[in-house]
């Protein structure tokens, strides 16, 4: 029995490798010169306890969800028109229902799992590969995907894991460390500079740091230098998203950090499909960065 996920890619885990991938971290904190935040994130975020539930759970269904790799924008703002990119937002909700038509059909069970550290566990499967960037990447897919998991009581596929290494492609390519507009990523490993990180910064309320330019700034949400001019996605960039716009009074509700339960429908939609309801303070935040930078 195996579900029927027709969209994307999966892999279907022994949970029993849960506990290695947990020994691996603390092997990769004293091997590794990690700051504070990745630290807290190794100890405080990753949570690698299975949930109470009234079934046997087996296995760690973590699926890739393709979405296209970015989104152009337009928005208006005092009578003008500004323009940028933002990363797209895949179609959780489709996979949930998904599951649950299966569940009826084939009767397995699921729940969700929650702060596991999903890229390395895709990469340890062998189901993705760790580009230098800190991005992973799939076959077929490039890095034009988004990572969700379930605890099932489905038997595992994946009862091994593989050591982490970087894509082949990588060994020899230095193409997005010379195109990072923060120089966050380093020459001798996958782990960036989280603390350099444009995309740390547009996704959180945070003050952006003195030392960064405001030419850097051309994403509502995240960032995609690296991943447009990835080798790896050269066959995935030109797969964009249909284009956004926001109309002046849009701009000034998301400006404002309205709620968003007050926002119209359309602004709602907008919003989900673009992922931009995680951090309303970081898109406040990015939008006056894109003006600036526009007039500067």
């Amino acid at each position: 029995m195996k579900p029927q996920i027709t969209q994307g890619k999966y892999q279907l885990i022994s949970t029993l490798l849960l506990d290695d991938v947990n020994k691996e971290l603390a092997e990769l904190e004293t091997n590794c010169k990690l700051n504070s935040f990745q630290k807290w994130i190794i100890h405080d975020l990753y949570d690698f306890n299975l949930p109470t539930s009234d079934f046997t759970i087996k296995s760690l269904l973590l699926i890739a969800i393709p979405h296209p790799i970015y989104a152009d924008i337009r928005f208006m703002y005092e009578s003008k028109e500004y323009k940028c990119v933002s990363l797209v937002s895949p179609d959780f909700d489709s996979v949930g229902k998904l599951l649950d038509q299966e569940s009826r059909t084939n009767g397995f069970r699921y729940i969700e799992a929650r702060n596991l550290p999903l890229k390395r566990i895709a990469v340890q499967s062998g189901l993705a590969e760790y580009g230098r960037n800190n991005i992973t990447y799939i076959k077929g897919m490039g890095s034009c995907f988004s990572y969700t998991a379930f605890f099932t009581n489905l038997e595992p596929d994946i009862n091994t894991l593989k050591p982490v290494a970087l894509a082949h492609e990588c060994r020899h390519c230095t193409i997005c460390q010379e195109k990072c507009p923060t120089q966050a990523i380093k020459a001798d490993s996958f782990i960036i500079d989280n603390e350099r990180c444009l995309s740390n910064f547009n996704e959180t309320g945070e003050p952006f740091p003195a030392w960064m330019p405001i030419s850097v700034h051309h994403s509502l949400y995240g960032c995609i230098i690296c991943q447009l001019h990835c080798p790896m996605n050269r066959d995935f960039r030109d797969k964009k998203s249909r284009g956004i716009f926001f109309s002046e009074m849009e701009t000034q509700l998301l400006i404002d950090q309205t709620d968003q339960a007050f926002f119209p429908e359309d602004l709602k939609r907008k919003v989900r499909y673009l992922g931009l309801d995680q951090c309303p303070a970081g898109v406040s935040k990015n939008i006056k960065a894109i003006i600036q930078k526009a007039e500067s």
